[in-house]
């Protein structure tokens, strides 16, 4: 009964922050399925690389805007710049760690971010791990799982902006879909 709860709770949080975010989109799936690429318990890509697009990126993300949204969450992070320029954020949400990526980051912005938690678990077997991701898979439209080569659980978020990004929708979807994904996989897959 609990876990039914928590499926439709997560249902309509999502529902809801799709709805209220119209200006974000998720493109993990869209991209595992236009890309071809995406087999049983591999990654449609590489994680650290961000999804690509076949239309020029004009709309940005501000990352004092993502800055001030993650501080209006209450999430503490720690800030740091990769050799290639992208801007990573290590942060945790009830004591899961996890991190925002931010690519493509010049003049104080980013053309897309992704949200990458992982997960290690030496109690379950390779096999019951991509069963557990494929379900995850099969059943949800915004968070990508997969089992990578460490066999580790792998949980990501693709965002691409679409136009102005304001402080509210990045909170609304960092605070209602990715972390109640979150919760909700590092719950419901250990």
């Amino acid at each position: 009964m609990i876990m039914r709860n928590r499926h439709a709770l997560f249902r309509t949080a999502t529902a809801i922050a799709l709805a209220l975010n119209l200006r974000l989109v998720g493109v993990t799936q869209l991209h595992a399925e236009a890309s071809g690429d995406c087999q049983q318990g591999q990654p449609s890509r590489s994680v650290g690389t961000p999804p690509q697009s076949t239309t020029e990126q004009k709309a940005r993300f501000k990352l004092a805007t993502l800055e001030a949204a993650l501080r209006a969450e209450g999430l503490s992070f720690d800030k740091t710049t990769l050799p290639d320029g992208d801007v990573l954020y290590g942060m945790r949400i009830a004591g899961v760690k996890f991190a925002l990526i931010a690519y493509g980051t010049a003049a104080g912005s980013a053309t897309t971010m992704q949200l990458v938690a992982t997960f290690s678990d030496n109690s379950q077997s390779r096999a019951k791990k991509v069963d557990t991701v494929n379900q995850w898979n099969k059943e949800k439209r915004f968070l990508k799982a997969y089992v990578d080569g460490d066999n580790d659980v792998t949980l990501e978020m693709d965002l691409v902006a679409v136009g102005p990004v304001e402080p509210k929708e990045l909170e609304r979807t960092i605070s209602e879909t990715w972390a109640m994904g979150l919760m909700y996989f590092a719950v419901s897959s250990h």
